[in-house]
């Protein structure tokens, strides 16, 4: 288990090192601009324009300024990847963003391009300019998480409306944004779409949160959903707008996982993802490492993104 234990701890930081930024160029300026070479898990969004993202190394705060091909343009401070992005945007005569987008947010250990499908498929049938956020979800905590999303929201010049989608503890993350703003919530803010959401926990993070592997691999925000959850779940609000809940499992009482009690969709019950206020539950056939990716899930997402509902009005199954 020792060995075991290392060998991830070494899988984890490898592309942390590989990642953290040099300090050769001048300015933090890159003359050749260079592909990035993962650490999925250490990156966060701070700021997107268009495609181009600025994020932030959660072990060294340095940042980085991306573009839609995740290659590398400046590094440093935030101010300074701001400085450029402005020079870019009017070295390449960028048009300001404007209309309807939609935020993304994946879950815990997963990366930005797990949402990829659900990504291309709001963008193709909706005509949304969607916006996939990283966040380095198991090396901060949700706070921190949250706080990143709020910066996100806050650099979204131009967009008239905005919805979100989460998956898993993505909506978590979701959910604390909206505490912390609650005093003041963004009016651009329209619908919430929630993909197998932990709304009152995890079953299984409580069952391994005094195992060593699992906090190693989890960090900070798998206890928050185990073990610390009843310190975590008070400043979680509940939306202000419209949102719907799609949750995993079998419909019957066996679910995926023989573990965990009642349907489930192997890692999240079905009655830990309902909270009151939705304007729409359904549970759909689809496991929770790929719910994102079942056909269903793609088209009830943006019916609700459009519609406010997942089959039609006249199904609707809110929850008091």
């Amino acid at each position: 288990m020792t060995l075991l234990f290392v060998f991830f701890l070494l899988l984890l930081a490898v592309p942390a090192l590989a990642q953290t930024p040099s300090r050769k160029p001048p300015g933090g300026t890159d003359v050749i601009p260079l592909p990035t070479l993962g650490g999925k898990q250490f990156w966060t969004d701070l700021q997107f324009f268009h495609q181009w993202r600025i994020q932030r190394h959660a072990l060294t705060g340095e940042c980085r300024l991306l573009d839609e091909h995740n290659v590398r343009h400046a590094w440093g401070t935030l101010k300074r990847c701001r400085r450029e992005l402005e020079k870019i945007k009017r070295r390449k005569r960028l048009p300001p963003m404007q209309g309807e987008a939609v935020l993304v947010l994946h879950g815990l250990i997963r990366s930005r391009a797990s949402m990829a499908g659900l990504c291309a498929y709001l963008e193709k049938h909706g005509g949304y300019q969607v916006f996939n956020v990283s966040y380095s979800s198991t090396r901060l905590d949700v706070a921190s998480h949250a706080a990143a999303l709020n910066n996100i929201m806050e650099n979204l010049d131009g967009i008239e409306s905005i919805s979100m989608v989460g998956h898993s503890m993505g909506n978590i993350v979701i959910r604390y944004y909206l505490g912390d703003t609650a005093d003041r919530p963004d009016p651009r803010l329209k619908r919430i779409v929630m993909l197998a959401p932990p709304n009152q926990g995890s079953l299984a993070a409580l069952a391994f949160s005094e195992v060593n592997l699992f906090t190693a691999l989890n960090g900070t925000p798998g206890l928050e959903l185990g073990r610390d959850w009843d310190r975590l779940e008070p400043k979680l609000a509940t939306p202000g707008c419209a949102f719907g809940i799609l949750a995993g499992g079998r419909g019957n009482e066996r679910g995926y996982n023989p573990l965990l009690p009642g349907d489930d969709d192997g890692t999240i019950t079905v009655e830990t993802t309902r909270l009151s206020g939705a304007a729409d539950f359904l549970v759909l056939p689809a496991p929770h490492t790929f719910f994102m990716d079942h056909p269903k899930v793609k088209a009830c997402t943006l019916r609700f993104l459009k519609h406010g509902c997942f089959v039609s009005p006249e199904a609707r199954r809110p929850i008091e």
